[in-house]
């Protein structure tokens, strides 16, 4: 399964299902008004009032143990790629580099490319490089990036999932969450994934 996909899934079902209670609310409303009188008709819209209050809230937990526990899931598996150890035979490789002081341009390249796809090798040698002086302009994303901007992402799909039921259906944030392309939760997945792929190093 893509990254936040259930995130991604989540937040359309709990769109579309409080958009189908309140549709259901006021069908229920327009059929006791038309059918019944005071102190009936008072009673049957609380009734019904609660219904819609208590389906919002059911949809609401279900929504927020799904994101939390897709994050949780994505948090391992950045975990996993940061923590990964390096190749045997990088160690040698970096004493070697640190060693000769200086390369060329082509086996600078030829070292990015073989390293590049592992966090740990790939970042320690750029940091060997940069203190020299060297390649200055060649950066990855870092844990810490990403780490930054899932948090960002968590914290502002629980805010949306804690205030959908009392936002209107049309709300701008609503449309936003769930939109097919322009979503943040799909826009933040993927650069996620491309880290999780080990394209650490930016273009």
């Amino acid at each position: 399964m893509a990254v936040f996909e259930k995130t991604y899934q989540a937040a359309r079902e709990l769109d579309t299902s409080i958009k189908a209670a309140r549709e259901a609310f006021k069908v229920a409303q327009k059929e006791i008004l038309d059918t019944y009188k005071d102190p009936i008709s008072t009673k049957k819209l609380a009734e019904a009032r609660e219904i819609l209050h208590q389906t919002e809230q059911r949809e609401t937990l279900r929504a927020l143990e799904a994101v939390k526990s897709d994050f949780a899931s994505v948090d391992e598996k950045i975990m996993e790629v940061v923590s990964k150890a390096a190749p045997a035979d990088f160690p040698a490789t970096l004493a070697a580099i640190q060693a000769r002081g200086d390369m060329t341009t082509f086996e600078a390249n030829a070292f990015f490319k073989k390293y590049g796809d592992n966090y740990l090798a790939i970042s320690t040698l750029l940091e060997v490089l940069h203190a020299n002086k060297k390649y200055d302009s060649v950066h990855i994303t870092t844990a810490d990036m990403i780490d930054e901007k899932v948090k960002k992402l968590e914290a502002t799909v629980l805010n949306w999932v804690h205030g959908r039921a009392g936002a209107p259906n049309d709300s701008y944030n609503s449309r936003l969450m769930t939109h097919e392309s322009s979503s943040p939760i799909l826009l933040t997945a993927a650069e996620v994934q491309n880290f999780l792929d080990g394209n650490f190093i930016r273009p």
